[in-house]
């Protein structure tokens, strides 16, 4: 895999196809407290929140995407 031409939102893409989620339910990402951007590369997201022992910690949150319901 290419981590410079992959994006956060293949990854996002791939998370949702391997898991059920709802139509109405969006996906967020984040690292260090801070949402990251969608088409940011996946080399660059980690060269920029990479933790001390050289891993990317995310984490990944479901919202409905069209407001609470």
């Amino acid at each position: 895999m290419n981590l410079n031409k992959t994006t956060q939102l293949n990854l996002i893409k791939v998370i949702k196809d391997q898991n059920e989620f709802k139509a109405e339910e969006s996906l967020y990402v984040s690292s260090n407290n801070t949402i990251l951007n969608n088409n940011t590369s996946m080399e660059e997201l980690f060269n920029r929140n990479k933790h001390e022992d050289n891993f990317l910690y995310l984490e990944i949150t479901n919202m409905p995407a069209f407001g609470f319901l």
